[in-house]
Formats: C-alpha cells, sequence, structure tokens
C-alpha cells in the first residue's frame, strides 16, 4: 500500500510543478474561445465538449491548414496523452499509443467506421492523409461500454473532409523529395456532392541509422460524399475513400490498397425519437512480395449498425446493435500449407443513459458483445460531473473495456524454419553450430529452429480504468485529469526453448500471461495574451509491466508540448516545442534518450483565394530516436522544410 501511494506522489509532484508553468494543450486553436467543440464519439451522439466526462481534444480543418502537418502523426505528437513513433522517416509503419496503451488497444474510426485491419488489430496510420481531414476527435479513457473492442485507452474518429462548394487545388513540395497534389470539387442543388482526389510521393530518407540506404513511397487516394436532406425528418448520406500505394524498405516494395464506405438514414421519428441505420465496408489488402516469407494479408470487413436515441424529460437514453463479419486472409506465396482464411463475426447490443439528478449529470451504460471464437463480453461506465460554478467543472468514472485477440494472435500458421547464419547457411546441432550449449555473442543460447504457431484458445485483454477531473474556464482554459488502468490478461508472444539436436529451438506462441498496471496525469492550459495564443500540456505516465516490472516500451514517464501562434497582418505564425524524457525499447533491453523537437510554421493568405503555408520540422535539427529494430535505432527526420501553395475558388 505504501508502496502504491509513493507511485502516485511521483506522479503528481512533478505534473503540478508544470502547471504553476503554465502547462499546455498541444494543438493550439487559431483563435481561443469559450465556445465548445460539437463531438460526437464520446457518445455516438452530437454534445458539446464540456457536456462529456472524458478527457477530449479536437482537431480543426483549421488548425490542420495551420499547422502544415505532413501526416496524421505529426497532428497527433504533443496531445496530452498521446505518444507516438516511426520505425523509420516519413510514410514508414506508424504506432499511436494512448495513455500508456497499445497501438491495438486503439480504437481508429473513419466517419464512423471502424478501420483497424483484423489481422494485427493496428490501423494504417498512413493511409490518410491531413489534406483529406476536416476533423479529428481524440478521446481519452475506455468507450468499450459503446463500441466494444479495442477502445481500452480510447478512441480516435477521423472525419473526413465535406462538400465545399467550388473548386480547390493545393501543390506541396518538400524535403526528401516530398511532391503532394491535391484538388476537390464541390456543389450540387438537392443532391450535394464533393470529390477530392490527390497523389504523394516521397523520394527516401534513411530508414536504419547505421545503414545509409534510402526508402521512399508512393500513395494516391480519392474520396467522394453524396447527401441530401429530403425533409426535416430525414437525411440520407455516402461516403467512400480509397487509397493505394508503395512502401520501401530494405527487402524491397510492399504493395497496399485501403477503402472505407457508408450508407447512412439519419431519421426522426418523432420529436424525441431519432434513428441512425448505417451500413459500413472497410478493407486493407497488403502484399509483400519479397519479405520473409513473402506473402499477403487482408482484411475485408462488412458492419451495420442501427441506434435509437430518445430524448425524454427525465434524460436521454441511446439504445443500438452492431454486427460485424471480417473476412480475414493470409496468403504464403512460399508455402500454400500455411495460408489462412477465416470469418470472425461479432454481434453487440449496448445501452446509454444520461441524466441530471440532485443538482449532478449521470451517465449509465453498458454493452454485450458476442464472438464466433472468443465468446461473450460485457462491459459498462459509470460517470457522474458536476458544475461547482460557471467557471468549474469536476467530473469522475470508471469504465471496464476488453481487446480481443487478433486474427494473427488466433490462427497464425504453424511453421518451423531452420536458423541460418549470415549467408543463409543451415545451423546444425551435429556440426556445433546450434543446440542449447552453443552460445550467441550477447550470451543467449543457439536455436536450430524457430517454431511460430497461433493460439486459438486465447482469451480478450480486459481492463479497468477510474479517473478523476476538473475544467475550469476564466479568461484561460485549464483541465487537470488524474487515471488509473489495470489490464489483465495481456496477450503476449512468449518463446520456450525445448527440443533436443536439430529440433531444438525456440517455440513462438502467443499466451495471456501479463498484467499492466497504468497510472497518469495529464494537465493542459490555453490562454490568449495580447496577440498571442499560448498553449501546453504535460503528461505525466507510470506504464509497468508487471510479470518485468519496467516500464512499457516506447512511453516516457514524462512528456510536454508548448505551442506559440501570432497573427502579423497576412502571416499566421506557429511555434510548437515537442519535450519527451528517456524510454526503454525492446522489451527494456535499450533505453532511449529523451528530446525536444522544436516545429515552426507559417500561414500567409495572398488574397481571398491563394494563400501558402510554409513549414519547417525539427529546426534545431536535433539528432533523437523513436523505435529500435532490436537495438539498431531507426532515423528519424532531421531540419527539414515543406511549402504549400493553396488555391480555393467558391
Amino acid at each position: 500500500m505504501k508502496k502504491s501511494i509513493r507511485l502516485r506522489a511521483r506522479a503528481f509532484v512533478p505534473a503540478l510543478s508544470a502547471l504553476s508553468l503554465a502547462s499546455l494543450t498541444a494543438l493550439a486553436q487559431s483563435q481561443y474561445s469559450s465556445d465548445p467543440e460539437v463531438v460526437v464519439t464520446t457518445n455516438r451522439r452530437e454534445v458539446t465538449a464540456d457536456q462529456v466526462f472524458q478527457s477530449v481534444s479536437v482537431i480543426t480543418r483549421q488548425q490542420i491548414e495551420e499547422s502544415g502537418a505532413q501526416s496524421i502523426m505529426d497532428l497527433l505528437a504533443g496531445l496530452p496523452g498521446v505518444q507516438t513513433a516511426r520505425s523509420g522517416g516519413a510514410g514508414k509503419a506508424t504506432s499511436v499509443y494512448m495513455r500508456g496503451t497499445t497501438t491495438n488497444q486503439l480504437l481508429v474510426l473513419v466517419n464512423g467506421v471502424r478501420v483497424s485491419a483484423a489481422g494485427t488489430g493496428e490501423f494504417d496510420w498512413n493511409s490518410f492523409l491531413p489534406e483529406q481531414i476536416e476533423k479529428i476527435e481524440v478521446v481519452r479513457g475506455p468507450l468499450a461500454s459503446l463500441y466494444g473492442s479495442d477502445a481500452v485507452g480510447g478512441v480516435i474518429q477521423i472525419f473526413t473532409r465535406t462538400p465545399q462548394s467550388g473548386v480547390s487545388i493545393a501543390q506541396t513540395i518538400g524535403s526528401y523529395g516530398t511532391r503532394q497534389t491535391d484538388v476537390s470539387i464541390g456543389g450540387g442543388g438537392e443532391w450535394v456532392y464533393g470529390l477530392r482526389m490527390g497523389t504523394k510521393s516521397i523520394d527516401g530518407m534513411q530508414t536504419i541509422l547505421t545503414k545509409p540506404n534510402r526508402f521512399g513511397s508512393r500513395q494516391k487516394y480519392i474520396d467522394g460524399t453524396l447527401n441530401r436532406k429530403f425533409d426535416r425528418d430525414t437525411r440520407l448520406q455516402f461516403g467512400l475513400s480509397y487509397g493505394e500505394g508503395n512502401n520501401e524498405d530494405e527487402y524491397g516494395l510492399n504493395f497496399s490498397r485501403n477503402y472505407s464506405g457508408f450508407a447512412r438514414v439519419d431519421h426522426a421519428t418523432t420529436d424525441s425519437w431519432h434513428q441512425t441505420l448505417q451500413l459500413s465496408s472497410f478493407g486493407v489488402n497488403l502484399t509483400v512480395p519479397k519479405g520473409y516469407p513473402p506473402g499477403e494479408f487482408s482484411t475485408d470487413r462488412t458492419a451495420l449498425s442501427w441506434q435509437n436515441l430518445f430524448t425524454m424529460s427525465s434524460g436521454v437514453l441511446t439504445l443500438g446493435a452492431d454486427t460485424w463479419v471480417d473476412k480475414v486472409v493470409k496468403l504464403d506465396y512460399w508455402n500454400a500449407a500455411n495460408n489462412v482464411q477465416k470469418e470472425l463475426v461479432t454481434n453487440a447490443i449496448f445501452g446509454q443513459y444520461a441524466t441530471k439528478w440532485q443538482d449532478v449529470d449521470w451517465q449509465l451504460g453498458g454493452r454485450s458483445d458476442h464472438h464466433n471464437v472468443y465468446g461473450n463480453q460485457s462491459t459498462f461506465n459509470a460517470a457522474a460531473g458536476k458544475k461547482i460554478n460557471s467557471k468549474l467543472q469536476v467530473m469522475s468514472s470508471y469504465g471496464t473495456a476488453f481487446k480481443a485477440p487478433t486474427a494473427n494472435d488466433l490462427y497464425w500458421p504453424h511453421s518451423a524454419e531452420p536458423n541460418t547464419d549470415d549467408f543463409g547457411n543451415s545451423l546444425s546441432s551435429s556440426a556445433g553450430t546450434c543446440g542449447p550449449t552453443v552460445m550467441t555473442s550477447w550470451g543467449s543460447r543457439t536455436p536450430c529452429v524457430y517454431d511460430t504457431v497461433g493460439n486459438a484458445s486465447l482469451k480478450p485483454e480486459k481492463s479497468k480504468t477510474a479517473e478523476i477531473g476538473m475544467r475550469y474556464v476564466d479568461g484561460y482554459a485549464l483541465s487537470l485529469n488524474y487515471f488509473e488502468t489495470k489490464i489483465s490478461d495481456l496477450i503476449s508472444w512468449k518463446s520456450t526453448e525445448q527440443g533436443v539436436g536439430d529440433a531444438y529451438g525456440s517455440y513462438y506462441q502467443p499466451v495471456n500471461v501479463n498484467q499492466v498496471t497504468i497510472r497518469g496525469l495529464e494537465t493542459g492550459v490555453r490562454q490568449r495574451i495580447a496577440d498571442w495564443f499560448v498553449a501546453a500540456q504535460y503528461t505525466r505516465l507510470l506504464a509497468i509491466n508487471q510479470e518485468t516490472g519496467l516500464q512499457l516500451d516506447r512511453r516516457p514517464k514524462s512528456s510536454a508540448a508548448l505551442t506559440l501562434s501570432k497573427e502579423i497582418k497576412s502571416h499566421k505564425v506557429s511555434a510548437m516545442l515537442q519535450l519527451a524524457s528517456e524510454r526503454l525499447d525492446s522489451s527494456g533491453q535499450n533505453t532511449l534518450a529523451g528530446y525536444g523537437v522544436l516545429n515552426v510554421s507559417d500561414l500567409y493568405k495572398i488574397d481571398a483565394n491563394w494563400s501558402l503555408l510554409a513549414r519547417v520540422d525539427n529546426v534545431l535539427d536535433k539528432k533523437y530516436t523513436l523505435a529500435t529494430s532490436f537495438g539498431t535505432p531507426y532515423a528519424t527526420p532531421g531540419r527539414s522544410g515543406y511549402l504549400t501553395l493553396r488555391y480555393s475558388y467558391k
């Protein structure tokens, strides 16, 4: 108990010190306003940000254009409770960690559509570019009682651009041979349409710090929307996004395709009953022709959601049902016996009730999911909030969540591959080149074979999260949230050494073993001072693997961001400083040094139709590392610049 108290104290002290120095929230709004943003992700219905019990960040279209961000990673970096990592330069594999949870314990939606691959459980953060995005809502904390699996650390929802009447063209050039073109057109009468398409290419930058090779990427995309409001009671909407590209690494080119689409009907059945019916589809395909082994990975998901909103004098009741089918395919070009084709089915019902009683806002919700492999999972949330006065609001919540095992965890095909030397020659026990008595240069035993297989008896990971928080608005906005999360039955691929002779090897299989305890404090302030807008945040995070006693990989214990912006005639100048303390990597075997990175941008409004955006990343050319490959650091971009010329005609 004393140890737990000490851990809590260590989490609070630096954060409270940072508050006294005006720690702030990451992406500054172009103008500070006391009017809260409207969000839909937290409750699956429209509410203002001051009506929710969760910690929420909203990144608007105006902020995206003013920042000149080149990726979603650039947009999310520096937000409270969010850490990012990338395996190399721009366009390479990216991970996002929310409140210490792993990247596949974060639910990602695009226009209300689940967009994680069923094989890995992860979203491809490079599949959407900032030019395609209208708004991003970031909700911290468990929302499984509304969305089901994956929403352990939180939910990020991306909304693609809304149709705008007229024509828009944007052209970007920049470092590492970056070139991007985006064209959109919109209009209509009763039927409102929007069409956007674009391409982006990067000639390449260094990926592995110890190797000079440079690898690039190419992608193209097209988004379309169509909607009509038939009368005051009925609206019909359609949306479709498609993207494809290639990404080069030391093995050659990897090819990817992705799509997401929906058809949605909103109907006000009565003055107090509103229905939404949505049919959606998502697919992702990754082809690795020269990987090890070469192959193909695909997910195709079809989903149907029916949601009912009842507005009563006593409160608001939400009732709904979700169902989706994942068709998962893994093809091994070397050995067809390793191919996998599975169909995973999820059916769920959910409900949430919000009311006001004894001058306190209350919320209670629950959900039941049934899966054709791992069975039934039930989750719930309970929250309460009170406005002490017109300036101060306090809230608390408790919620459970779960993360379903991925198709790779369940069904990765049984494969045994011989260990080889640096020249590709198989090692042999009889020759004395492998076995339990043959030690590697770093002191471990040398396996003769690597044996890997999935585990169809895995259970879902489960979590419990408690949180307290406050918001204060009085000429400036201050927020503070403290949370504790415990995750059990964490799925981990474990290696055991067994066998004799040439069968001696490392046998890998996922099992439910680990437990994680996470404690954190997020603080934020934003304020306008004369002509300056100031925003920043400080996050203190302790995310401990109970099996090893170590902080989880790539999660800094302390992180912060400071943003300053100022309008100077036709210019909007902004600067952001991101800070992170040292982090562990490679299951705690390596330590990554802390870093500070400064990015600046200038948006120049030439006239009503033309604008020019200049952005410089890593102004001080800081050398830092976000991730390693078995201890070998991945490269990060040095000082780099980008110019975007934009024309809009309405």
